[in-house]
């Protein structure tokens, strides 16, 4: 038999039960350990200053895309593997003897084929080394400025068929790894020197600025203007065509 005080007390539990709303969560969230799960604190990111091997990888990278496209052309789905990889096989024992590790060749390896692969924008021809010979032509105070902003390597550029008064894309590699910093304090002034250079250039039909992180291709974004830019693909002038044709 069931204890009467027991039996009563159930009754009491279940009616208060009953009386609860349905809509409330049932327990106390309170305390330091909850406060930290319900408002965690975001991390907050710095750009730091590159270092110098990732300035070289960067520098390895842009320089074997213009090697590879001004002497085989735009590779295919099928040849691009094997392109990049014959481009490295001597590149590779180069940054080897100037104390570059694996790991920086690895990225190289990765941003050029990342690059070559997914960064073609469609309609667009590349520029080459001519954007160069132009930067020659300057007036003094912009080509010093231009200069003093020189990326790391060979200037990566895009051109319409019809000439650069027609449309120029300008592409800016990136070392992060982190999302979020691609437009931080060592690119901004970058972009503003591409910027001035591509509206010299090309006037109102400058297409912005691409700063590509192959090793973070969420954060890649599309730069036209301060606090102007949008994520890369968002508009027909950033869309990756590819190497997939």
């Amino acid at each position: 038999m069931t204890p009467k005080g027991a039996a009563s007390g159930r009754t009491l539990a279940r009616g208060r039960q009953q009386q609860r709303d349905p809509g409330r969560p049932v327990g106390s969230l309170t305390g330091p350990r909850i406060e930290r799960l319900l408002n965690p604190k975001r991390r907050a990111y710095s750009e730091p200053e590159p270092s110098r091997a990732a300035i070289a990888w960067l520098t390895v990278a842009s320089t074997s895309i213009a090697e590879i496209v001004s002497r085989d052309g735009w590779p295919t789905v099928y040849s691009l593997p094997s392109t990049v990889l014959e481009q490295f096989s001597d590149v590779a024992g180069e940054m080897y003897k100037r104390g570059g590790s694996r790991e920086h060749i690895d990225r190289a390896i990765a941003a050029t084929a990342y690059y070559l692969g997914y960064c073609r924008p469609d309609g667009m021809k590349f520029t080459g080394r001519s954007l160069e010979a132009i930067v020659d032509t300057l007036p003094n105070d912009l080509q010093a400025h231009v200069r003093d902003m020189t990326p790391p390597g060979q200037r990566l550029a895009w051109r319409h068929p019809a000439g650069y008064g027609r449309g120029l894309l300008i592409d800016r590699l990136h070392y992060t790894h982190l999302g979020g910093i691609v437009l931080g304090q060592w690119m901004r002034p970058q972009l503003a020197a591409d910027t001035a250079l591509g509206r010299h250039i090309a006037g109102d039909e400058f297409l912005g600025v691409r700063v590509i992180a192959h090793l973070a291709p969420a954060s890649s974004v599309h730069y036209l203007a301060e606090d102007d830019y949008h994520r890369l693909g968002g508009c027909v002038h950033c869309r990756p065509g590819g190497a997939w044709r």
